[in-house]
């Protein structure tokens, strides 16, 4: 097999997703050593294939045991047992894993709102293990309020996220007071911690000369550092309701422009390629976890690390086997994402693209040939050719997009948007200068802080363009509308048929796999 790691990767996936549905079984154990057994029967028969099928078949029951042992899944299997709107009262003890986010309450007293990964749960009396991630609402103000990475205990009421939520990061969400939760070891994680402490130096020093303008600094914060909760709720439901959402999750696009402007310090100081990963990937992963650590963040770092890593353990860059192998990296370190929404968005999203845009790229290649005889800086119309390109590309990702993450926006939240496919052109080039005037406003406040007043400004006039074309294609007439959610057969339906078709054209057309080299 060319990609072995593309196998992997589906084992890997399939494995995860039965220990997550299936829990802890004999089966797993079993399979494994059934699988391993004849895999070393096929080695030394000499079936290549058949060790090869019966080592993916090992993966499977191996991941199955790895993800349902990884945690108790009592709190959700407790949680999934209610119904309706039903609470109860528990007892959280778990380590706080976001920011401290502070709202604002309608009838006067504050609130703060932060994440938590449950270590034990106390439900009905009866203490459990989990694995989970909630998030936790806590009424009042602390004079201590909670840090990244400290252990924390909650007394309040435990409730499943209604289904309008359930695509959410946390699933589940404890209502708490300030006199109900007490701060249980002031240990924190150094260098996450760091990452935190410097997030929150770059969120102020990209709000340098704007802080009267909290809806300009949202939209930053949000863009570079991945503070969506300081969207203000008109800016959010306007990006939802065009499909470009997407923007402000920390992924290739933010990857790419910190790896260029890195790569153009190396090329400067003439280092050789092979040694760019040595530099770019401490910087990209402590980007990463600077950013929360998210989903699309990691795939995108390690598919990064990957393409970096090619050169110096010489081999040739390849998309697919990057892409695997973040899938890999990301499931086997938390069997839990593949559940999470970010996780599906992020994964389903990339691997439409890497499948689509290449065959429009043919289709433009066909359509468009240059002559063989005529020197590329002599031809004429080579500035026309670029910028037909450059349109077509761009257009091929925003239908990419559009059509690999419509089932899911369909499915979980019954919002279709047909207008985003003309949205992605306003944002994604606008998102562009966004982040490459606030990666220059951080850099140059390193020398001069008025120099970061001068680049947030010019950010000032690009967020108003860029939240200005959102709100005005969101009036669009049925450019979005909320529609009956389709069940998940009908998702699956969509998949197969456009797999199915884009397995027909790219045959036809020829598409070469997708590889660094095209």
């Amino acid at each position: 097999m060319r990609r072995p790691l593309v196998g992997i990767a589906v084992s890997v996936a399939l494995g995860t997703w039965l220990g997550l549905r299936w829990g802890a079984s004999g089966a797993a154990l079993l399979g494994c050593g059934v699988f391993a057994g004849a895999c070393l029967l096929a080695h030394f028969l000499r079936a290549d294939v058949w060790a090869q099928c019966c080592l993916y078949g090992l993966i499977v029951f191996g991941t199955w045991f790895h993800a349902s042992s990884t945690g108790d899944m009592s709190l959700q299997a407790v949680l999934m047992a209610q119904e309706g709107e039903r609470e109860d009262r528990v007892l959280v003890v778990g380590r706080v894993i976001s920011d401290i986010v502070e709202v604002p309450n309608e009838v006067g007293s504050d609130k703060v709102r932060f994440s938590v990964r449950v270590a034990h749960v106390t439900i009905d009396g009866r203490e459990h293990r989990a694995a989970d991630d909630i998030r936790v609402v806590m009424y009042g103000r602390p004079s201590y309020p909670p840090v990244y990475g400290e252990t924390w205990r909650f007394s309040g009421r435990l409730s499943r996220a209604r289904s309008g939520e359930r695509s959410r990061r946390s699933r589940y969400t404890l209502i708490t007071g300030l006199r109900d939760s007490s701060r249980v070891c002031r240990t924190r994680s150094g260098f996450v911690a760091w990452c935190f402490d410097a997030r929150r130096v770059a969120s102020e020093r990209l709000m340098s000369g704007i802080e009267e303008y909290p809806e300009v600094g949202g939209v930053v914060n949000a863009l570079l550092l991945g503070y969506r909760a300081r969207l203000p709720r008109d800016v959010r439901n306007c990006f939802m309701h065009t499909g470009t959402m997407h923007v402000f999750a920390i992924s290739g696009l933010h990857v790419g422009i910190l790896c260029t402007i890195i790569v153009f310090v190396l090329g400067a100081l003439r280092l050789p390629r092979t040694a760019w990963v040595l530099a770019l990937g401490p910087l990209i992963f402590t980007y990463t976890c600077v950013t929360g650590a998210r989903a699309s963040a990691i795939r995108a770092s390690v598919m990064a690390v990957a393409y970096l890593l090619a050169p110096l353990v010489g081999r040739r860059a390849d998309a697919v086997t990057a892409f695997s192998l973040a899938a890999t990296v990301i499931l086997l370190w938390q069997p839990t994402q593949l559940m999470d929404m970010g996780f599906l968005y992020s994964f389903v999203v990339v691997a439409g693209i890497m499948a689509i845009v290449p065959i429009f790229d043919a289709l433009l290649a066909s359509g468009w040939q240059r002559d063989p005889f005529v020197l590329p800086d002599q031809e004429e119309g080579s500035w026309q050719r670029h910028g037909v390109k450059l349109v077509v590309r761009m257009f091929s990702v925003s239908l990419a997009a559009w059509l690999t993450s419509m089932p899911l926006s369909l499915h979980f939240f019954g919002r279709f948007s047909p207008v985003a496919l003309l949205g992605n052109f306003v944002a994604l080039p606008m998102a562009f200068l966004i982040l490459v005037t606030g990666c220059l406003s951080l850099t140059a406040g390193l020398v001069a802080g008025w120099l970061s007043t001068v680049f947030n400004h010019a950010n000032w006039c690009f967020v108003r363009l860029l939240v200005g074309g959102m709100k005005g294609l969101e009036r669009i007439r049925f450019g979005w509308m909320e529609v009956a959610r389709i069940p998940l057969w009908a998702v699956i339906a969509w998949y197969v048929v456009l797999i199915g078709s884009v397995w027909a054209m790219r045959r036809r057309l020829k598409v070469k796999p997708v590889s660094d080299g095209e």
